[in-house]
């Protein structure tokens, strides 16, 4: 659930909130989960093509849009609105038609599995939003509402940008220390302390089978990207949008040195998978 502070008391990971400009950023600057990640996933899980699929804190659809093409229908939970309004456009746009938007957190898990029917939804995804929410209530909720054999995925896409092990991030995180004031350290449950919780969580809520799945990859990024990142995390209650400018212009000079060829970023995806 997006909210003031993360559930984790991590709250240097992200903004406040996800709403206006912070949303569009979000669709244009945040990649979906790689598709080879998902054909393994589903895979992996024995997914039938007709199973009914339900991305929980789903953004603009990183990963509900590709899984729509590879299931019988998404239920694409996210409870910010201007989120919500952006994977709605971009469902459109692409033609999702078995994609169905939903305004709700985790805590509305329940009622919505309820609703489903028993039985009904196959798979749970969280893809980067796990934080936000309260873990074993969830997964409680998953293990009660899931199809018999139904799996869950908690699916962390990279590190946070500014922890990425390069020359260019440690600079990023330098610079962005020395504007905020203080060192962005937080994970973001994307470390590997975190992954042991969660699987320990996973198992006690009564999941069987319990594994990772990695994919790594690497690619390319030049400052506007870097900035549009930062501004899919940074509302303007943190980033005032009238000091924009002049952020940009330090991080610009903060980058320089590292635009002559192409600055590359390493990522590992991995999707902690539990069947039920």
């Amino acid at each position: 659930m997006i909210g003031a502070v993360p559930r984790d008391g991590h709250d240097d990971c992200v903004t406040a909130a996800f709403a206006g400009p912070t949303a569009l950023h979000y669709r244009r600057y945040r990649r979906d989960v790689p598709e080879v990640l998902l054909d393994r996933l589903v895979e992996h899980v024995e997914l039938p093509g007709d199973a009914i699929a339900l991305d929980l804190g789903a953004g603009t659809g990183q990963v509900a849009v590709p899984l729509a093409a590879r299931v019988g229908a998404v239920l694409a939970m996210e409870p910010e609105p201007d989120m919500l309004a952006q994977l709605r456009r971009r469902s459109e746009e692409d033609n999702v038609a078995n994609l169905v938007c939903v305004l709700g957190s985790d805590q509305d898990v329940p009622a919505l599995l309820n609703s489903v029917g028993r039985g009904g939804c196959g798979l749970l995804t969280v893809a980067n939003a796990l934080h936000w929410m309260d873990a074993p209530a969830l997964f409680a909720a998953a293990d009660r509402g899931l199809a018999s054999g139904g799996a869950i995925a908690i699916i962390t896409h990279g590190i946070p940008l500014w922890l990425t092990d390069a020359d260019w991030a440690r600079a990023l995180n330098v610079y962005l220390a020395d504007w905020f004031g203080r060192p962005l350290t937080a994970s973001c449950g994307s470390d590997a302390a975190a992954l042991r919780e969660r699987r320990d969580q996973l198992v006690a809520a009564g999941f069987t089978e319990v594994a990772v799945l990695e994919h790594r990859y690497q690619a390319d990024v030049d400052v506007d990207y870097v900035i549009g990142h930062l501004y899919s995390a940074l509302d303007a209650d943190v980033l005032p949008v009238a000091r924009r400018p002049d952020f940009e212009d330090g991080l610009r000079q903060a980058l320089r040195r590292f635009q002559e060829e192409p600055m590359q970023e390493d990522l590992l995806v991995t999707a902690l998978v539990g069947r039920r």
